[in-house]
């Protein structure tokens, strides 16, 4: 199995003033193992098809994580950021599934 490490993303809504939310994002380094590493090319509309990850994470979770998981939206591979499809909780581990790469402008999970 190969080893991880990287980078994954927090993304919280918070209200910085009355009525105003704005997007708050932290970033922490994890490690853990690839469960499964496959990529794929999806067909799209446009003249290039997609790269989309079928990666699978284990991580090694801490009480930040542990915490926070519900506001995990990306992890850093490469210098690449790509989304979190799927979250599994197997304590003391996280498996993430990765999907294609996150993209703030096209995230219609926010509000």
């Amino acid at each position: 199995m190969n080893k991880f490490s990287g980078i994954v993303g927090f993304v919280k809504l918070v209200e910085t003033e009355p009525s105003v939310w704005e997007e708050e994002t932290t970033e922490k380094p994890y490690k853990g193992d690839y469960v499964r590493q496959s990529r794929r090319y999806d067909a799209a509309t446009q003249v290039n098809d997609n790269l989309t990850l079928s990666n699978e994470v284990s991580i090694v979770a801490d009480s930040y994580m542990l915490d926070n998981y519900a506001y995990m939206k990306y992890v850093i591979i490469r210098g690449i950021k790509w989304k979190i499809n799927f979250i599994e909780d197997l304590r003391p581990r996280m498996r993430l599934t990765l999907g294609g790469v996150y993209n703030v402008e096209s995230d219609t999970d926010q509000e």
